[in-house]
């Protein structure tokens, strides 16, 4: 069974963005995830947050330890 972290974000500059996922992919491989589903959002009907969003991502993993040390060691958590 695999573990998802849904991600969501507010991207300014989608070239900056890009550059982003593809250092962050190499990290992800080491901690045996890879991006899945991937949302360009136009309109948020609902959020926890008063922070903009106009992204929304999951990360997935094979298994809920390497998640969690994904999330604890990696530059995402900045």
């Amino acid at each position: 069974m695999g573990f998802q972290r849904i991600m969501a974000l507010h991207v300014h500059d989608e070239l900056e963005y890009q550059a982003y996922r593809d250092a962050m992919l190499p990290i992800l491989h080491f901690y045996g995830g890879d991006f899945g589903y991937d949302f360009a959002v136009s309109e948020v009907l609902n959020s926890k947050t008063n922070s903009q969003i106009n992204r929304v991502f999951t990360i997935d993993f094979p298994s809920e330890e390497l998640m969690n040390a994904f999330l604890v060691m990696s530059p995402i958590c900045l």
